[in-house]
């Protein structure tokens, strides 16, 4: 039997648990991650989907971003090496959410101590979907 394969909604959720560990190690200050980064955090990656994980992030409210439609649909265009996230910062929604899962206890740590090449692709999977299954929660209590 081969390697299971992973699905972009697992891939999807790593990202998010990526970008919010690394937004959790800079508290407020703005943060810029850059296409290196992110081929550290795997050599596969897909530029779109980082983008698309990122506007949803700010679209949720989760985050402040310098991110539009426009700017997204030219870098798209482009090779991953010229691929930037600029000005990421945590949001209040974005703080409670963190404080929220991180309460919970039932993920791995997902603070990475400094070196978020050290943190394992499954915590930060663990984490975004936590926050992912926190906000589908909240929206499904709503309706």
């Amino acid at each position: 039997m081969g390697e299971k394969q992973t699905t972009n909604l697992e891939k999807s959720e790593a990202l998010l648990g990526y970008i919010l560990s690394k937004l959790y190690e800079q508290g407020l200050r703005r943060l810029t991650i850059t296409s290196d980064e992110f081929l550290q955090f795997d050599q596969q990656i897909d530029g779109d989907l980082i983008l698309d994980v990122a506007c949803w992030m700010q679209n949720e409210g989760l985050i402040y971003a310098r991110l539009d439609y426009r700017t997204n649909r030219r870098a798209r265009l482009r090779p991953i090496k010229y691929l930037r996230l600029d000005d990421l910062q945590l949001s209040s929604k974005g703080i409670h959410v963190l404080r929220h899962v991180k309460s919970q206890r039932t993920l791995i740590d997902f603070e990475p101590n400094g070196d978020a090449s050290r943190a394992s692709v499954d915590g930060y999977t663990k984490l975004g979907a936590a926050v992912g299954g926190l906000l589908g929660g909240v929206i499904k209590s709503v309706s």
